[in-house]
């Protein structure tokens, strides 16, 4: 079982009005589990990815919005940052 840890990264993020924002997004991290192989008691378990649950966000200083806070968990981009940010901070 993987070890989910909590991390916070400040960085810029460009919304759907397209202005460059400075944001600082809080997230649990949950590193990839390599494929399990088949045993007496289990069938095996397939490979699993890294996850990121964004748990707080702020634009500028302030509470994001919901239109701000959708727009950055639906970012692939965003998504990459959080992961590489998160293994570089184990």
């Amino acid at each position: 079982m993987s070890k989910t840890t909590r991390h916070t990264l400040e960085t810029t993020f460009e919304f759907e009005e397209e202005i460059e924002s400075r944001i600082k997004l809080t997230y649990f991290y949950t590193p990839a589990t390599p494929q399990r192989a088949p045993s007496y008691s289990s069938g095996g378990e397939p490979p699993e990815g890294a996850t990121v649950e964004t748990i707080a966000l702020e634009v500028e200083g302030k509470p994001a919005t919901f239109e701000q806070f959708d727009d950055a968990q639906i970012s692939d981009s965003l998504w990459d940052r959080m992961i590489a940010h998160a293994e570089q901070n184990l």
